[in-house]
């Protein structure tokens, strides 16, 4: 039986009351209920309720734990990097902005390189720069943004007593720091273009973390990507090689395509490593013809609690034939 001074720890006074009931009256839940003057329902709800939380404080904290009494955990909805630029398609910004109001993840992480910053690339000839402009780009991902979120605002606004706020993080990319690059090599343009104030990020509720920075959610580390921290360049290589080097479960984005790793350790957990560069429909003209069919999508994480999880991958064309405007009838 659980002990009554670890229940109270984890419920509200009402509850409290309700638990106190039940353990003064020989732990029956129809006398606490009588003395209570509320429905048996009632205090069956107030145990069970302080029951999981308890539960879940002595999983957190290593104490052992049944399993059919530990959170199922987090859904993290993964937005690989979105590379958004002018003149290119993005309905599958709106067909996943539908998706989230559908599923309604705890978490969004949106991995990085939303915005292209093409006019900024010091890997394009000048010919090739010729016609970019640094605030189309930037235009071309306030569009893209405003996209994957109206159907969230559109939602809140339609519902007001149920409104949906999940819990936004934003991992900047190195295509994003092409802009702080570029003040920092131009210092007369500071206090006209700010990095990373310029994206706006926090307008659509965004947490902005800072390029390379870890964010640990659900016992994973989300990135950009994963460098050696001695020479500061990114890990090579397959999700199996980098969970080697990593030593933990991680996402991240960067790379193209798709390329997940799971194993399991001496301490008796799986360890997960997943990589997912790529949410958008365009080629890439500089990877090639060879290069372009990588995968292209999003992924969907279930149950992420202590470095595990259920990943399901959700393939951009499915996403647009089940989720665009014109799927769902918008």
């Amino acid at each position: 039986m659980t002990d009554k001074k670890d229940l109270l720890k984890y419920c509200n006074k009402a509850q409290a009351k309700n638990i106190n009931a039940y353990y003064d009256n020989e732990c029956k839940v129809n006398k606490a209920a009588k003395m209570m003057g509320v429905n048996s329902s009632v205090i069956s709800r107030s145990l069970s309720r302080a029951k999981k939380r308890a539960s879940i404080a002595k999983f957190l904290s290593g104490t052992p734990v049944k399993a059919s009494k530990v959170s199922k955990g987090l859904k993290i909805l993964v937005i690989p990097d979105t590379q958004v630029k002018y003149g290119d398609p993005t309905d599958h910004l709106t067909a996943c902005g539908n998706y989230i109001v559908e599923k309604k993840p705890d978490v969004i992480v949106h991995i990085g390189d939303h915005w292209d910053m093409k006019a900024l690339s010091s890997f394009d000839t000048a010919k090739q720069l010729e016609g970019k402009r640094v605030l189309i780009d930037l235009e071309a991902g306030y569009v893209g943004m405003d996209l994957l979120m109206k159907p969230l605002i559109d939602y809140n606004l339609a519902n007001p007593n149920n409104q949906y706020h999940p819990r936004l993080e934003f991992c900047l990319g190195n295509h994003e720091v092409r802009l702080e690059r570029y003040i920092n090599n131009n210092p007369t343009l500071s206090g006209i273009l700010e990095y990373p104030r310029d994206f706006r990020l926090e307008s659509w509720g965004w947490n902005v973390n800072e390029f390379k920075k870890v964010v640990n959610i659900g016992g994973f580390a989300f990135a950009h990507y994963f460098y050696n921290p001695m020479s500061g360049r990114p890990y090579g290589g397959t999700a199996h090689t980098k969970l080697n080097k990593v030593k933990c479960s991680f996402v991240m984005g960067h790379q193209q395509g798709l390329d997940l790793a799971t194993t399991t350790g001496n301490d008796c957990k799986r360890y997960w490593g997943i990589t997912a560069g790529s949410f958008y429909q365009h080629d890439e003209g500089y990877i090639g013809p060879q290069a372009n069919d990588h995968w292209r999508g999003l992924v969907m994480m279930h149950n992420v609690l202590d470095g595990d999880c259920a990943p399901c991958i959700i393939n951009i064309d499915w996403l647009l034939d089940n989720y665009s405007n014109e799927a769902i009838g918008a």
